[in-house]
């Protein structure tokens, strides 16, 4: 895609995007890179299969430089079956455009829509064609009163398949049990 085709595509996301203040500079930090990048504030995007709606994310702030968005203070909801699965929050992110993968940078918090389970971690990844999750380093899963520290971690979208690294430290409260 040309430059100027992606500035164009750009300028269109910023007219669909409600309260998106658009910034663009030549500065010193913009003439590194070869060229001008945008900035965007209070942004909010979704995407999309048919009418259904698969993800939206919500950011303090966007700057976007050839392929790459970086991301602060970001939200990301993911829905499943017209509802909300899980909740990512993080500081810091970084969007390859083209691959739609996702880099979080921490403390990174995903908990399920319903309270049911809670991952931190420092870094997570998406890979947005595997339709996966994954994090390595100090990962602590919650559900419950039951509690989990793992080495690195593997889940789907919704958290509902989890594959933890070890070596795992546990915490467990059964159900009926004291």
């Amino acid at each position: 895609m040309s430059r100027s085709a992606l500035h164009s595509s750009l300028a269109a996301l910023v007219l669909v995007s409600a309260g998106c203040d658009l910034h663009a500079g030549r500065g010193q930090q913009d003439l590194d890179h070869g060229g001008p990048a945008l900035t965007f504030s209070r942004v909010s995007l979704s995407e999309f299969d048919g009418s259904r709606k698969v993800w939206d994310l919500k950011a303090d702030a966007i700057r976007y430089d050839e392929r790459t968005a970086r991301l602060q203070g970001v939200t990301l909801r993911y829905f499943k079956d017209g509802h909300v699965a899980a909740v990512c929050q993080a500081p810091e992110a970084n969007l390859d455009t083209l691959t739609r993968d996702l880099d979080l940078a921490g403390p990174v918090k995903i908990d399920t829509e319903k309270g049911e389970a809670l991952v931190e971690a420092q870094h997570v990844q998406w890979s947005a064609a595997e339709r996966k999750l994954r994090a390595q380093g100090r990962i602590v899963v919650r559900h419950g009163l039951s509690r989990l520290v793992a080495h690195g971690i593997e889940a789907d979208e919704a958290l509902t398949k989890v594959n933890l690294v070890g070596p795992i430290d546990g915490r467990f409260k059964l159900e009926g049990g004291h």
